[in-house]
């Protein structure tokens, strides 16, 4: 009698701890950006845990953004630059009304510190994506959040991110 106690402890135990880490899952997956992002592997057994239907998101080659779109966009604008970056990266499409909000919420992009935009372009810069980056910067008018000087032409500019691309290629 003693062992099967001992047996039903550790299961309740168990049962508990994992119960725990899935509400720590669900509670983390809901802050992150995008669905694809919000994929955890569960140790020991390797299996993959996905409350938000990243995998489903990554099979139809979408970016979507976790909960209101809109409402996400205004928390942090920079969600913008990141969902471009993916973009970029994997070559996913983004949400049918994406460049309306792009267009809607740049005005609020003016407002980011430049130290957190330069960071957000370095980051674009140094994926091995930064022509597609770049592309997809003007794609959406937002080129002029990075280059006031209107005068510098985009063959330029794409230049040297081509020239980015090549090294962290090489």
């Amino acid at each position: 009698s003693l062992p099967q106690l001992a047996f039903t402890k550790k299961l309740s135990l168990t049962y508990k701890r994992e119960k725990i880490i899935d509400q720590m899952i669900a509670e983390d997956a809901k802050r992150r950006d995008f669905t694809i992002n919000a994929i955890y592997l569960s140790f020991p057994d390797f299996r993959l845990v996905d409350k938000l239907s990243g995998r489903g998101a990554i099979a139809n080659r979408i970016i979507k953004i976790i909960g209101d779109p809109k409402g996400r966009l205004l928390e942090d604008p920079v969600r913008i630059l990141r969902a471009i970056r993916l973009e970029a990266k994997f070559g996913f499409s983004q949400h049918k009304k994406f460049a309306h909000w792009t267009s809607e919420f740049k005005s609020l992009l003016f407002k980011i510190s430049h130290q957190r935009m330069f960071l957000e372009f370095i980051k674009m810069m140094h994926t091995g994506h930064a022509v597609a980056s770049i592309s997809l910067l003007y794609q959406y008018e937002l080129m002029d959040l990075f280059i006031k000087h209107r005068g510098i032409k985009k063959e330029y500019i794409l230049a040297v991110a081509e020239c980015c691309d090549d090294c962290y290629n090489h």
